[in-house]
């Protein structure tokens, strides 16, 4: 069951990845908006990665996340990295959304580590409480 969980969290990946890549090139000629919508699908399958299999899907998830962007905006047929509109990067040609991505995925992992274990140490002394009470 684990191994189809983290093929879940794999295949999870590959579709954030494809429509990330479709969704962040401005879809609707609002310069924030496509990149602010890639970034929300792939957070979202971050957190939906992690909550499948833990940590271990987050980790596989962030990796073929980032390989599958790499790989469709790197090499043919489409062969162009995506760059942040000018109006973003004042004239920069930084390959920007395979780093976007990559924070994306990891900041929803971020947060659940640090604040997960806060969350269940408060549940397990709530529990201890109403055992004693």
């Amino acid at each position: 069951m684990d191994v189809l969980k983290l093929v879940g969290c794999a295949l999870l990946g590959v579709v954030a990845a494809f429509v990330g890549v479709v969704a962040a090139p401005d879809p609707v000629s609002a310069p924030w908006l496509g990149i602010l919508l890639g970034v929300a699908i792939v957070a979202v399958g971050s957190m939906l990665s992690g909550e499948l299999r833990g940590g271990h899907g987050q980790v596989l998830y962030t990796l073929v996340v980032f390989v599958c962007t790499v790989w469709l905006l790197g090499f043919t047929p489409s062969d162009d990295m995506l760059t942040l509109p000018a109006e973003l990067a004042k004239d920069s040609t930084v390959d920007a959304w395979p780093l976007i991505v990559l924070v994306a995925a990891l900041v929803p992992a971020y947060i659940a580590d640090t604040h997960g274990e806060q969350n269940i140490d408060a549940m397990n002394a709530d529990e201890v409480e109403t055992r004693q009470v």
